[in-house]
């Protein structure tokens, strides 16, 4: 099928009525079931095993709110891949598809970076698993309190208070060692 465009006639590819319906119908499932699991992952999790490895906990937590994220993009574009005549073709049928084209293009945009983060925090949450199953020696150092704190600036004064903060207080680990002298080496530049 061919389509008249102001720069000359262009092919146009046409689903089929039942395949747009199915593809709504399923985006809206899918959605739904996200949010609901993904919502008792995070209920399970704040619920059950309150200090157990803290910072694996936060990764699952982060894992699911990125996940119900993705589920809501995916639900509202209906967002898919069709291939077709050696091409893939991007195929948005959800709510999206009734407003402006470039909302479209933003949506799709949005949808590859939650896409992108889930994968990576993935890599991140098997490393994770890694540690905890086969180094159990290092388990400890995952329930401590975390060196990046919200408090942490690039301000002079801020350097100036961790650094002393850290080089005063004893190395428990070389980990701490190594970061202090890596801050003394920060703050003398």
């Amino acid at each position: 099928m061919t389509a008249d465009q102001p720069g000359g006639p262009q092919e146009v590819y046409q689903f089929s009525r039942i395949y747009l319906t199915f593809r709504a119908v399923n985006g809206g499932l899918a959605c739904a079931m996200a949010l609901i699991l993904n919502i008792l992952i995070i209920f399970g999790i704040r619920v059950l095993h309150g200090n157990s490895l803290r910072h694996f906990r936060g990764l699952l937590i982060t894992l699911s709110v990125l996940d119900i994220l993705h589920a809501l993009v995916l639900g509202v574009t209906g967002m898919g891949f069709h291939f077709y005549k050696g091409r893939l073709l991007v195929v948005v049928t959800g709510l999206i598809s009734l407003g402006p084209p470039e909302l479209s293009f933003y949506a799709y945009i949005f949808y590859l970076e939650t896409l992108i983060a889930f994968f990576i925090l993935q890599l991140i949450l098997f490393l994770t698993r890694y540690v905890i199953i086969c180094l159990p020696e290092k388990v400890p150092t995952m329930t401590k309190t975390s060196f990046i704190r919200p408090d942490i600036h690039l301000l002079a004064p801020e350097r100036e208070r961790v650094l002393r903060e850290y080089t005063n207080r004893p190395a428990e680990d070389d980990c701490v060692a190594h970061i202090a002298s890596e801050l003394a080496a920060w703050s003398s530049e």
